[in-house]
């Protein structure tokens, strides 16, 4: 008996620590792949880094850029004031893991706005998957094609990606059309600008209302939402009462400790 439980504890311990060492393997390469977008199609992404209230404050506005249009794809409800962002790549395990959970907190909330941000930093098909989905947006397929690709798809390649694209009912003419054209160049140097701008060191990562998500799985990310809700409406309170942001958010504090 002392043998099996010391075996199913080495068992443990190895698979802990392999993924582990995956974990690290896979930040390593995002970030040594996140060098190398200085090149190639890449290198007009100029950009600085941002400050934290800078940070905060594009996220909350759903990262809205100077000529009006939203870095990456808006989803959900296009005025709404509880504001999710996900930074995610196609390619990425992890991602796929929490796409779901993802999915699931957009469809039960028809107040949150959402910003899908399609990074190619992970795999080689990682940017031919982003013009994929901006180009199922164009067609009205945003979450369609997010859940056919991150959920559905098991291996990325062309053909897997293009057969998603087919799956939710694109029109396949203008969909090649629009893969084989530049239209989608300006958002793909924009995404990586915001990227290294705000220092994200790693997908997936998911901020409501300028603040990161602390936990992935769907109830967690229910309980963000309905905080960043609440707080929303703290803050509107405030507004109406002429009282500063700090008293909403201390009251928010004692609700929460009751």
């Amino acid at each position: 008996m002392k043998i099996l439980r010391s075996l199913m504890f080495i068992i443990v311990l190895a698979y802990f620590l392999q993924a582990l060492m995956n974990d690290e393997m896979f930040r390593g390469q995002f970030e040594k792949n996140l060098e190398l977008l200085n090149v190639g199609s890449y290198e007009q992404a100029d950009y600085t880094v941002a400050s934290e209230e800078e940070r905060k404050s594009s996220l909350k506005q759903g990262l809205v850029m100077d000529d009006g249009e939203t870095v990456g794809v808006l989803a959900g409800n296009q005025v709404g004031k509880v504001v999710l962002v996900e930074f995610y790549d196609f390619s990425c395990i992890y991602c796929k893991k929490i796409a779901s959970n993802v999915l699931s907190v957009i469809r039960n909330n028809a107040d949150l706005r959402v910003v899908l941000v399609p990074l190619s930093i992970v795999g080689p098909f990682s940017e031919y998957a982003s013009r994929a989905f901006f180009a199922a947006a164009e067609q009205g397929k945003t979450l369609e094609m997010y859940e056919e690709l991150l959920v559905k798809t098991q291996r990325l390649n062309r053909k897997s990606i293009d057969a998603a694209a087919q799956n939710v009912g694109l029109d396949m003419k203008q969909y090649y059309a629009d893969i084989k054209s530049r239209k989608f160049d300006k958002q793909m140097r924009e995404m990586v600008r915001v990227l290294k701008e705000f220092q994200i060191k790693s997908v997936p990562a998911l901020f409501l209302n300028g603040e990161k998500v602390s936990g992935q799985n769907a109830s967690v990310l229910q309980s963000e939402v309905d905080n960043a809700r609440t707080l929303q409406k703290k803050i509107k309170e405030a507004d109406d009462a002429g009282k500063t942001h700090d008293d909403a958010l201390s009251l928010l504090h004692s609700m929460g400790n009751e």
